[in-house]
């Protein structure tokens, strides 16, 4: 039975991650067609989260072993550039587009490089925090600093740890599904043909991949037989 709990919990984890990758993408592509710019939606990221998670960086220590190169490498896939890009595409792209293309890349040191932002936000970059809603900045910050960085982060590594990166990645594939489907009520982006059918092709695959259908046991409880 304890297995079956480890796997249970494991499978929580990776739902909760779906949901709240998904959000995010419909979030940010809220936050830059309305009143924030993409700085500034990118300046809540970095300094929300950055506050929440530099303690228990320090305390953890956790930047022992890292090389500079890994600290670059870190900082141009993970950090600054990567926020910067995606939040720039949401400004052209539907969330349907964006949930496919950047599913499974979240910046993991958010909270170390922060500062490698911040300062230039405040300083030179186009800003339009007095414009915004006081709702909307607080949505902002709340999401970007805190929902995909710290609880995405967190539930991810729970998941893989009880699941595995195989199975964890299969979950993860319904994210663009979901964040197709929460931007119609939301931001009232309708999806064509072409997305329906590879939604409908992602969620069949998924199921499949996990053992839903066309098995007698889902594929995840497979190995864990008490």
């Amino acid at each position: 039975m304890r297995n079956r709990k480890q796997l249970f919990i494991g499978a929580a984890a990776a739902i909760s991650v779906v949901f709240f990758w998904a959000g995010w993408i419909v979030v940010s592509r809220f936050g830059v067609t309305n009143n924030l710019t993409v700085y500034d939606v990118a300046g809540f990221r970095f300094s929300v989260g950055a506050a929440v998670v530099l303690p228990y960086i320090l305390w953890r220590r956790s930047w022992r072993g890292l090389t500079p190169l890994r600290v670059l490498a870190l900082t141009l896939t993970c950090g600054v550039p990567y926020a910067l890009l995606s939040y720039f595409g949401f400004t052209y792209a539907p969330a349907a587009h964006g949930g496919v293309f950047l599913n499974g890349c979240l910046p993991l040191f958010t909270a170390l490089f922060g500062w490698i932002y911040i300062p230039i936000w405040w300083l030179w970059l186009d800003s339009n925090l007095a414009g915004a809603s006081r709702s909307e900045i607080l949505l902002q910050a709340a999401y970007q600093g805190l929902v995909p960085s710290v609880l995405g982060i967190s539930c991810l590594n729970i998941a893989i740890r009880r699941l595995g990166a195989n199975t964890t990645s299969v979950f993860l594939s319904a994210v663009p599904v979901v964040a197709a489907l929460a931007a119609i009520p939301i931001l009232q982006e309708m999806p064509g043909l072409p997305a329906w059918i590879g939604m409908i092709t992602v969620s069949g695959g998924i199921l499949l991949a996990l053992g839903i259908v066309g098995m007698r046991q889902p594929a995840v409880f497979a190995n864990q037989q008490n």
